[in-house]
């Protein structure tokens, strides 16, 4: 591979890397934890426990039945909130799931609640049935009701942020192995150079 080429692919490659990194994470500063599940339901900060809000971006059809619907949140505080899910069925009232009367309870979705907004927190794939379609999220003292009627359609089946941070960690690695790749004569020059043993 000649040298214009090898050098166009390494900086596609560090152009590529650098749209990786720069994806947000979770917030890196460290706010305050409210556990809203200990709280007195007459403090500021239940207050402020009951600001956050439920909220759901679309529904996609499996196909098969059953469909999964993509589950987010709004957290306009400047604290990070927690409420647990049940276990066993027991505890997590701030923080319940349902769908089908029970089919469908509390999957695993998530209990810590960022500061900030997050569209697709978590998934939830259910059978909407006629006398019962909606997916029931009980969230800091509030019951939110979504269903396939209710959401827009899913240009393509949801991934929870996890799925999508794990992508982004398999192509960051991809990328940098490429790199290395196409590098690697470069890459052995440099390491014995007198000046990088020294």
């Amino acid at each position: 591979m000649g040298v214009r080429i090898r050098a166009v692919v390494s900086a596609g490659i560090l152009a590529g890397a650098a749209v990786v990194l720069a994806v947000p994470a979770s917030p890196a500063r460290a706010a305050t934890l409210i556990n809203c599940d200990t709280v007195s339901h007459q403090s500021q900060d239940w207050r402020t426990c009951q600001q956050l809000v439920g909220t759901a971006a679309c529904a996609w059809n499996n196909g098969d039945g059953t469909w999964t619907i993509a589950l987010g949140y709004r957290n306009p505080t400047d604290f990070d909130l927690y409420a647990a899910a049940p276990t066993n069925g027991r505890g997590g009232a701030n923080n319940a799931l349902r769908a089908n009367g029970g089919s469908a309870s509390n999957p695993g979705h998530i209990t810590t609640f960022w500061t900030g907004t997050s569209t697709t927190a978590f998934t939830v794939t259910w059978t909407p049935v006629p006398w019962n379609p909606y997916v029931e999220w009980d969230l800091m003292g509030h019951r939110y009701f979504f269903s396939t009627t209710t959401q827009p359609t899913c240009a393509s089946k949801p991934v929870p942020v996890t799925g999508n941070l794990t992508a982004l960690w398999v192509g960051l690695g991809l990328l940098v192995a490429t790199f290395a790749g196409l590098n690697r004569r470069r890459i052995r020059a440099l390491a014995n150079r007198a000046w990088l043993r020294n």
